[in-house]
This record gives structure tokens, sequence and C-alpha cells, in this order.
């Protein structure tokens, strides 16, 4: 019997004590995997760090490597195993042109679990296009990104950004320009377009955001079109009373002429008696000797 009450005992003591050990090597397990993928985060922001040392002797321009650096640095899950971005394999993400030393024209971020304020790449000064779109990027929009001289497109649609448009993106015309699903955006009132009727906050509206942000100047429209109207109106007067003095002088030519006729006609040949003619409108020669003054 003891021996049965003791095996009883037993029992449970050891299932405890199996239920804690698999615990603590479940815990000891999942604090591994993190430190691992700790110490991989950081080995990732070393390397992007060192692809910005003067040491770099890739072929890819050494300022856009500077923005990649930038860029891998806060985001490390951009780093890709190719240390020369441009060169093949090149990076899934960018475009390069065809240079000696290739450009970078293009980054392709789209979706990329970006989050917070962007690092400053500004070094990428030949970017023509940047998708940045549906991500998780917060903020003001960096005034940086209205930097790039040959940008033509830049998507900033579905993020986080709070604040003003810089006057930099708003007001470019040759950019493409896409924000909807920011509902924190205000749009800049310091341009005018037909896009926006006023500085309102974005709501998101189906009507797609692809270009500048402006207000329309229309007042200054119609005092530009005031001194058309003036211009039109006085010459319009003007050619009015020209008309009227040409036709008078034709009518007062054609009324001498038929006193003329009249005066030199033969006596009965006219229908109209020669006192109703006015003196004035005979000439001196023409006039009887009855008539004369």
């Amino acid at each position: 019997m003891a021996f049965h009450a003791s095996l009883l005992f037993a029992l449970p003591l050891l299932f405890l004590l199996s239920a804690n050990g698999r615990s603590l090597q479940k815990n000891d397990t999942s604090e591994r995997i993190e430190l691992e993928r700790a110490l991989s985060s950081d080995n990732i922001k070393v390397r992007a760090v060192s692809l910005a040392t003067d040491s770099y002797t890739g072929k890819t321009n050494y300022s856009d490597v500077l923005g990649l650096a930038a860029l891998c640095t806060q985001y490390p899950w951009l780093l890709e195993d190719n240390e020369d971005p441009c060169l093949p394999p090149r990076w899934t993400w960018i475009q390069c042109n065809s240079d000696a030393s290739p450009r970078v024209i293009e980054l392709d971020l789209s979706s990329k679990i970006l989050y917070g304020e962007l690092p400053d790449f500004s070094t990428m000064d030949a970017l023509q296009i940047i998708d940045l779109s549906q991500n998780g990027l917060s903020g003001l929009i960096p005034s940086f990104l209205g930097t790039f001289p040959d940008l033509q497109e830049l998507n900033l649609a579905y993020n986080l950004f709070t604040g003003p448009v810089p006057d930099s993106l708003a007001c470019n015309n040759k950019l493409k320009l896409s924000l909807e699903g920011n509902t924190g955006l205000l749009l800049s009132s310091s341009c005018s377009t037909s896009d926006t009727p006023s500085p309102t906050p974005n709501r998101n509206t189906n009507s797609g955001s692809t270009g500048s942000f402006r207000t329309p100047a229309t007042s200054s429209r119609k005092k530009s079109k005031l001194p058309v109207i003036l211009g039109s109106t006085i010459s319009a007067f003007v050619v009015f009373w020209i008309a009227v003095g040409i036709f008078a002088i034709f009518r007062h030519k054609a009324r001498t002429a038929a006193a003329v006729a009249e005066a030199s006609s033969a006596p009965g040949q006219s229908n109209v008696p020669k006192e109703n003619i006015p003196m004035e409108e005979i000439p001196m020669n023409a006039r009887p000797n009855n008539m004369s003054p």
C-alpha cells in the first residue's frame, strides 16, 4: 500500500516537471529566435552602412549608393545580396540607366512595409519615378522629395501622411503626383489649378490625385478680361460712327447730284418743282436768274 501511494504521488510530480521543462524549452527557443532575428537585423544594418563607406568600389554611382544605404539602414529588409545595386543581379526594387557608372532612375517601394518618417535619400538626384504607395509612412511629406530635378512621377497614395503638401510638389506642373488615400493632407492654396477649388483636407474622393493641387484664380482671370471687353466696346463705337459719317457723306453727294441733274434738265422734264430743291444744293452756274440770291 505504501508503494502504491508513493507511486500515485510521484506521477503528478513527474508530469509537472515535464510540463515545466517543455515550457522552459519553448521559451528558450523563442528567445533564441528573437535573438537571431535581432542579430540578423543588426548585421543587415552594418552591411547597409558599410555599403556607403569610402571603400565602396562598385560601378553604381556613389551618390545613389548613399541614398540606398539610408533606406536600407532604416528598412533593413530592403537590402539584397548583391553589393553593387545596379549590376546583375540588380536589386529588384530599383531601375538603373546604362551609364558607365549607372544611376538609379526609379524606386519601386510600393507595399514594402515601410513605416514612420522617410529617411533622406536626396543624394539620388537622377530619380525620375518614385513609388512609395501602400505603406505605413506617416508625418509630413518630406520637402526633399521636391528637390529631384528630373522627377516625373511621385506616388504617395494610401499612406498616413498629414499636413500641407509642399509647394515644391504641389506647384510642379510637370510632375504626376498621386496623393489619394492620405486623409490628413491639406492641399496647397498658393498655386492655382482646376484640380482643387480650395485648400481643404483630402477626403479620399474617387477623383484621382494624379496632378498638382492648386486653386483656380478666377478673379485674376476676370480682371484680365476687362481690358479686352473695354477695347472691343470702344472699337465697335468708333466703327459705328465712322459708318454713320460715310453714310452721311454719300447721301449728301447723292442729293447734290440729283439737284444738279434737275437744274440742268429742260423745263417741263422734271417732276419735282425747282422750288422744292434747297438753294444751297444747286450749283451757282445752274441756278436760274430768278433764283439768284
